[in-house]
């Protein structure tokens, strides 16, 4: 949808060059008057002749002589018109001269804010008022007036139908001029859509009469812009061909969004109006199935993106937003159960000859090589779904099978070791306290039963290895004392302070934060994981690691990342994680070594190089 400037006749601007004010006479002037008017302003030179001229042919038209009538102040007194002309040839800011069209009479104020209307795009305040002073002119005053002014000018008078017919002629020329100074018709629909909200709040007749007028000259230059309903309707046709072309999405997302954003005037003052035209009537229409297509082929993550995108857009149509709203709310679960499935699938297949799998997992764990896509698939379904309500799924699923491992009597210590396995990870990984209890009773209940878990001789150890695993615990003897000794040396007075006041304060879990203020202990959590996370980012390197870290991040953003905290806590936490550093770097390393593929060598690797 492109850029579509507006623009407006000729003969509509000039009728706001006052031809009256133009040849120095009012509405009481004569025939004669008027002639010598415009022979006297011909000889000044007050204007280019063509414009005296076409200001003495409208004055003298009676099809055109009440336009220049209305165009004129009129309804005001001798100090308001001086007043009227004062402000327009002036330069006062725009709230001032908005102020003092509040003392003009309707007619004259609905001609003072055109004209400032015209000078530059009106914002929704200077649009209300034109509107309210558009509302406020009552044909039957302005009717009275121009009968004593055409009486003492010797003109006809038209009937009172006839200056109803040209006010409202007047109007639509004030409309039309205001939407012609934007530069493009969509810079207007945001302060239109504004003046509309104020007037429907309002609820005055009057107003809402009034404002048809600005929404006719909208409607007008909206009809130059290329129809909308192509190319929603192609956008629409491209993800049904590409459900996973992530730039099918943003095109209908932007094309949606800009036909939203510059219709949103009308679809506004529609729905209050209880009216709805055929195009927005399509559009809708084929926006509601196109969701529903792309669920018939299983694209549910596309169909909640897509679902997603109208709930953004669609504010403006609340009777149509609640449709979408419980689209969006089945879509979600079905996404995360679309999530699920491959873990859910890969179990069923398991089921059906577990001989393998199990004898592998008694032998060298879950995420041994030979059940690394059992691990795999388990842990992205974890990722997946935690924070949402099916966060429980995937762990429920691997307990289930390791209780139909049990059920055979070659694969219960599979069953065990797989209860073992489950439980180390939940402890590691954002496991709900739920799942935790959970874990622990199937492992004490597998082992009540079957026995402590085997887990398999262990393989030789070269003399090589072993030489330097003794020399790694020497560095690490060594390096331990050197930190101990030099922490002795910097804080030689406070260390034992600071080791009793660590046992008597203790860190607590806080719950995922929604902006309220944390208590120390919560602060302190959030200092001490994020020091935790720091030094384990340091030993991610391969796929497995950025999952699990990942998950670790997760847990503490969605506990961390918005709250407010007493600037004492702050202080006190942050002497404390200094202090703290090394037995942080030791808690860091011990979360390592709880991962089954780091577990499995026995120590863990160095940092990843950066």
């Amino acid at each position: 949808m492109q850029d579509q400037p507006t623009s407006t006749s000729a003969a509509s601007c000039d009728q706001f060059a006052g031809h009256f004010r133009l040849l120095g006479i009012d509405p009481t002037a004569t025939l004669a008057e008027v002639e010598q008017a415009y022979a006297a302003s011909r000889q000044q030179g007050v204007a280019p002749e063509h414009k005296l001229t076409v200001a003495r042919s409208a004055i003298l038209d009676p099809a055109r002589r009440l336009l220049c009538e209305l165009t004129y102040p009129l309804d005001c007194s001798a100090e308001q018109l001086t007043a009227f002309y004062d402000g327009l040839s002036g330069n006062a800011p725009m709230s001032e001269m908005m102020a003092a069209a509040n003392d003009l009479p309707p007619l004259s104020r609905a001609n003072f804010l055109a004209h400032l209307a015209t000078r530059e795009p009106a914002d929704a305040n200077l649009m209300f008022a034109l509107v309210g002073a558009h509302a406020s002119v009552d044909a039957a005053t302005i009717f009275e007036i121009l009968k004593d002014q055409l009486t003492r000018a010797g003109f006809p008078m038209p009937p009172l139908l006839g200056i109803r017919q040209g006010l409202q002629e007047l109007f639509t020329v004030h409309a039309e001029a205001v939407v012609a100074v934007y530069g493009a018709i969509q810079d207007a629909a945001v302060p239109l859509e504004q003046c509309i909200r104020k007037v429907l709040v309002s609820n005055d007749r009057h107003h809402l009469e009034a404002l048809t007028n600005f929404l006719d000259a909208y409607r007008q230059s909206l009809a130059k812009l290329k129809p909308a309903l192509q190319e929603i309707d192609a956008a629409c046709d491209a993800i049904k061909l590409h459900p996973d072309d992530v730039s099918a999405v943003a095109q209908l997302e932007n094309t949606f969004s800009d036909w939203i954003s510059i219709n949103a005037p009308l679809i506004v003052f529609d729905a209050h109006q209880k009216l709805r035209n055929e195009e927005v009537n399509r559009i809708i229409a084929n926006l509601r199935r196109l969701p529903a297509d792309l669920i018939a082929i299983g694209k549910y993550g596309t169909a909640q993106t897509i679902a997603a995108i109208y709930l953004d857009a669609l504010s403006v149509l609340p009777d149509d937003i609640e449709p979408f709203k419980g689209a969006a709310t089945a879509l979600r679960k079905l996404s995360l159960e679309a999530r699920i499935k491959p873990l859910e699938t890969l179990i069923e297949q398991l089921d059906r000859e577990p001989k393998l799998i199990a004898l592998a997992i008694e032998k060298k764990g879950f995420a041994d090589s030979d059940g690394r896509a059992l691990w795999e698939t388990f842990s992205k379904a974890v990722t997946d779904t935690h924070a949402t309500d099916l966060h429980e799924q995937p762990w429920i699923l691997i307990r289930d099978f390791a209780f139909r491992l049990d059920a055979r009597p070659e694969s219960k210590g599979a069953a065990s070791r797989l209860a073992s396995d489950l439980l180390r990870f939940g402890e590691t990984l954002p496991a709900t306290p739920t799942t935790l209890d959970a874990l622990r009773e199937d492992l004490n209940r597998l082992e009540a039963t079957n026995g402590p878990i085997q887990t398999g001789r262990s393989r030789p150890i070269s003399y090589a290895k072993a030489a330097l695993l003794i020399c790694l615990v020497l560095i690490a003897t060594i390096c331990t004392f050197l930190a101990y000794r030099n922490q002795n040396l910097l804080f030689p007075s406070n260390a034992p302070v600071l080791q009793a006041n660590f046992k008597e304060e203790q860190e607590a879990v806080p719950p995922a934060s929604k902006g309220e203020r944390f208590k120390r202990e919560f602060v302190r959590y959030c200092h001490f994981q994020e020091e935790r996370l720091r030094v384990l980012k340091q030993y991610v390197q391969g796929p497995l690691d950025i999952q699990a870290y990942n998950m670790f991040a997760n847990d503490y953003n969605s506990r961390c990342s918005n709250f407010y905290f007493l600037d004492e806590d702050l202080r006190v936490v942050t002497e404390e994680v200094k202090a703290r550093k090394q037995m942080l770097e030791a808690d860091a390393m011990r979360i390592l070594s709880t991962w089954p593929w780091h577990a499995a060598v026995g120590t863990a690797s160095g940092p990843a190089a950066k």
